[in-house]
C-alpha cells in the first residue's frame, strides 16, 4: 500500500469520526510532520505517516523531538491501522 492511500483512507476515517486531518504544507519547515489531526472535543496531534516498514527520516526525527520537548505530541504510523488507533486513543480521552 502506498503511503498516498494510507492519507487519503485516514483523512476520510477522520472526517467520518467527527474529526479533521489537516494536510501540512510547511515549506518554510522542511521534515515537518505531514498531518494535523484535531480529534472532537479540540485534542489535537501531529500525525507522520509512512509506507508499510518504512520509518521517519533522521530530519523528520529531529523535528518530531524538537516539537516533543515542546510538550506537542508527534506520532508516525506506517499503516492505516495504527493510523486509526492512534486517532481513537486521542479522541477517547477528549
Amino acid at each position: 500500500m502506498y503511503e498516498t492511500q494510507i492519507e487519503r483512507d485516514f483523512f476520510n476515517y477522520v472526517k467520518d469520526n467527527g474529526g479533521v486531518a489537516l494536510k501540512v504544507n510547511a515549506r518554510w519547515y522542511v521534515n515537518f510532520p505531514d498531518r494535523i489531526v484535531v480529534c472532537p472535543g479540540g485534542r489535537a496531534f501531529f500525525l507522520e505517516l509512512k509506507r508499510p516498514g518504512e520509518k521517519p527520516r533522521s530530519g523528520q526525527s529531529k523535528v518530531a523531538r524538537y516539537l516533543k520537548r515542546r510538550s506537542i505530541p508527534v506520532h508516525w504510523a506506517d499503516s492505516y491501522e495504527k493510523a486509526v488507533a492512534l486517532y481513537e486513543r486521542y479522541a477517547k480521552v477528549a
